[in-house]
């Protein structure tokens, strides 16, 4: 999935952007949401 967000054009990111960034291609972003969801989910 990184070598496919990194080929993205420089104006399908921008229009990312301009449509409020409904695709996350902040990739280390987006896997902190699912190490804190793990997280969240075992027993302390």
């Amino acid at each position: 999935m990184d070598r496919k967000v990194a080929s993205l054009s420089d104006d399908v990111v921008a229009r990312n952007a301009t449509a409020g960034s409904p695709l996350n291609l902040s990739r280390a972003k987006h896997r902190q949401e699912h190490l804190d969801e793990i997280e969240r989910a075992l027993p302390s």
